[in-house]
């Protein structure tokens, strides 16, 4: 039977594949790595991308049939698939995002969904977002927190998604997991000499830095 919580060590083999050890980003070191060509080969397979979409896609929206699923496509790529479901059943996503706050009552919450390219899991959390209109204040606030998956959803839907990348083995990682330190290991935005980059920075985005 296939384990369902993975090894920090794992993760870390993983992850030492495709980003070399003990170089700065601007290193030609780093750039000419067998891990930096491996790296800039997956993300440039869209076809691969492409094919784990149309799967994953199709997955979460069977446990979210109610709700808005958006999928991002982030330029340059992530090395991972993001996804947010809109948690408001039965609405869609405006193009004017003051005017879907608005509607949401000034507060919005999304369930951002990470799944990576470089090793078999994926790691979902509740970003929240609050807006305060202008004629309460001397100008218009926005605020950004994020917090667990099952924040502002039950725990019978939480265990639904989780149940699904588990049936297709793909590992949940935990808020423990994904915080931890990749030492000496440098990406793009993050270097390792500031202990900056923590295991969800190479799995899934070195853009985004607020993950609960």
């Amino acid at each position: 039977m296939k384990k369902t919580v993975c090894d920090y060590e794992d993760v870390i083999c993983a992850i030492e594949k495709y980003y070399p050890k003990g170089f700065c980003y601007e290193d030609i070191q780093y750039k000419e790595s067998v891990e930096y060509i491996r790296f800039k080969k997956l993300l440039e397979n869209g076809k691969l991308r492409a094919e784990k979409d149309k799967f994953f896609r199709k997955a979460i929206k069977s446990v979210f049939e109610e709700y808005y699923v958006q999928n991002h496509i982030h330029t340059p790529p992530y090395p991972s698939l993001h996804y947010s479901v809109l948690l408001k059943k039965d609405q869609d996503i405006m193009d004017d995002d003051i005017e879907l706050i608005k509607i949401l009552g000034g507060e919005r919450y999304d369930l951002e969904i990470f799944i990576s390219l470089i090793f078999p899991c994926c790691y979902f959390y509740t970003n929240k977002t609050t807006y305060i209109p202008q004629n309460n204040l001397p100008r218009e606030q926005w605020s950004f927190s994020t917090h667990s998956a099952n924040y502002k959803l039950d725990d019978k839907s939480v265990i639904a998604l989780q149940e699904t990348f588990e049936k297709n083995n793909i590992y949940v990682l935990s808020p423990e997991i994904i915080h931890k330190k990749v030492p000496n290991i440098s990406t793009e935005l993050l270097s390792s000499e500031e202990l900056q980059v923590e295991i969800f920075h190479c799995l899934f985005s070195d853009i985004v830095t607020d993950y609960y």
